[in-house]
């Protein structure tokens, strides 16, 4: 397991041994002997625990919302009480926050069929900033993902999009999904795309 905090010594990054992210935890525990920090009590994020976000999910404020799944991403799979308000908000009114909620399903429970299909509905998306959302999300999910490869054809389309932040991102999740990142002079030829 690696750990590391950031730069303010908040919180921890936690991953497994096969790569997989486990989450954000608050660096109030005790280190342990292969440098882990070990936590007692509940999974928080910024010193909120899991079931104040998951109940901010219910927000009036879109941007509450968006907060609140981004904070149960971060917290990662220890937030699996989230999974059902998390699938719900799949079906919020507004398309950023369905984009956030489908990326911290992906991140609480991978193997759940319904995160994918929401970052690929959220490719197609009218408004720019969702389609560019989306696939920067589908980056971050790297090549070992459950059905990440299903997105590859989509990813293909958005080479071809209207926005060069799209563009921009479909490239670079198409690197990042082939295990290498994206090549500088690949990044330099969209403008070729217009």
């Amino acid at each position: 397991m690696l750990t590391y905090a950031n730069h303010l010594g908040l919180y921890a990054e936690e991953t497994g041994p096969s790569g997989e992210a486990l989450g954000n935890f608050p660096q109030a525990g005790v280190k342990g002997h292969n440098g882990a920090h070990v936590c007692f009590g509940q999974s928080s994020y910024l010193g909120v625990a899991t079931a104040n976000w998951v109940a901010a999910l219910k927000s009036s404020d879109s941007l509450e919302r968006r907060l609140a799944a981004h904070a149960l991403a971060e917290i990662g799979r220890t937030a699996r009480e989230a999974v059902p308000a998390l699938t719900e908000t799949l079906q919020d009114s507004e398309s950023f926050v369905r984009i956030w909620a489908a990326a911290a399903l992906a991140r609480v429970q991978p193997e759940n069929g319904d995160a994918i299909p929401a970052l690929v509905a959220g490719m197609r998306d009218e408004i720019y900033f969702v389609r560019t959302l989306a696939a920067w999300h589908l980056a971050r999910l790297g090549p070992q993902h459950p059905g990440i490869e299903a997105v590859v054809p989509e990813l293909h389309e958005r080479l071809n999009d209207n926005d060069p932040s799209v563009r921009a991102e479909a490239l670079v999740a198409l690197g990042n999904l082939a295990g290498k990142g994206a090549p500088a002079a690949e990044l330099k030829s969209l403008s070729a795309h217009r």
